[in-house]
């Protein structure tokens, strides 16, 4: 379980993972190898750290359409929605693929470059599969995105 110091941490790197070590002992008033031996434990005993990583302005290297689309399948057997699943997370723009339960039953998150970019891929999913319905958004202005909630050490 995490304690008050795990959660400092996972915050502060969840919101500036490129903050250097003295800095971050600095805040959180430890030491840097204390810092240091807390960070690992969080990576490797506890694994609360997946891994460190960039976060790329993909508008400025021309990725500015964001969309969503819900699939409904005609019939619904495990294997033809993996399929389908899998074959959607092959597709670059596709940026998250999930199967679901309830009205549909596969999510995908696009980020493209255009919309005309979004029809294209989704005229390759729509050509391969046994779709009832397809229906997609695309996003406006985005307010928030945070990869999760701040933590507390509750």
């Amino acid at each position: 379980m995490a304690d008050e110091i795990d959660v400092r941490i996972l915050n502060m790197l969840s919101t500036d993972n490129a903050i250097s070590q003295k800095e971050m002992a600095y805040k959180l008033a430890i030491s840097e190898s204390y810092l240091s031996k807390k960070k690992k434990e969080l990576q490797y005993k506890y694994g609360y750290i997946a891994k460190y990583t960039i976060e790329i302005a993909y508008e400025k290297l021309g990725y500015s359409t964001n969309a969503i689309s819900f699939i409904k399948l005609h019939s619904i057997s495990k294997q033809k929605t993996d399929k389908i699943a899998e074959n959607l997370s092959n597709i670059n723009e596709a940026i998250e693929v999930y199967t679901a339960f309830g009205k549909w039953d596969i999510y995908v998150r696009w980020l493209c470059r255009s919309p005309s970019e979004v029809m294209e891929n989704l005229n390759k999913v729509i050509e391969a599969s046994d779709i009832e319905i397809l229906e997609t958004t695309t996003f406006g202005i985005g307010y928030k995105r945070v990869n999760g909630p701040i933590l507390s050490s509750k």
